[in-house]
Formats: C-alpha cells, sequence, structure tokens
C-alpha cells in the first residue's frame, strides 16, 4: 500500500468518525463551517474520505484539527499522515 492510499484510506475513517460525531451531537455541516470557517464543500469532501476534492495535505491536517475541534474530537489530525513521499530523502554530504 502506497502513501497515498494510505492517506486517503486515513481519510475515509478520520471522516466517518468526524461524521458520526457530528451527527450525535446534532450539528449540520452549515454549523460547523460557521464555527470553523471550512468551506461545507471541503468538510463534506472529508466526511466522504474524498482526497482528490482536497487541497494539499499539510491544509486537510488543519481542516481535520479545527472540525474535530468544533465537534469535541481532539487529536485526529495527527493520525493523518502529511508525506506522500515513500521514504525519507537523506542529504548529507551535500
Amino acid at each position: 500500500m502506497n502513501i497515498n492510499s494510505n492517506q486517503s484510506s486515513k481519510l475515509a475513517e478520520i471522516g466517518a468518525q468526524l461524521k458520526q460525531t457530528r451527527e450525535l451531537k446534532l450539528m449540520s455541516l452549515h454549523q460547523v463551517t460557521a464555527k470553523t470557517l471550512i468551506p461545507e464543500r471541503h468538510l463534506r469532501a472529508i466526511e466522504e474520505g474524498n482526497l482528490d476534492s482536497l487541497p494539499e495535505p499539510i491544509y486537510i491536517q488543519g481542516f481535520i484539527r479545527k472540525y474535530g475541534n468544533a465537534v469535541g474530537l481532539d487529536g485526529l489530525a495527527e493520525d493523518f499522515p502529511l508525506s506522500t513521499d515513500p521514504a525519507p530523502k537523506n542529504w548529507s554530504g551535500s
């Protein structure tokens, strides 16, 4: 499994948690948008695990953090992998 598919599956998992928590708290996407200032289309893409409709991973992680805080789920953002590189590059000796 490469990192990009890992990002997709992790986003789907996190998005499902966020959606479930939001619905349990009887919050609409519109309410979360008002609280976080994240566009509703991005919140929906997170809930659906739709990586292609979202910006770069660092922004997705920030969106997840703000969304999580808005519905009372802390720490989810750290579960989302940022890197799409298979391995870090070694720059020693350059």
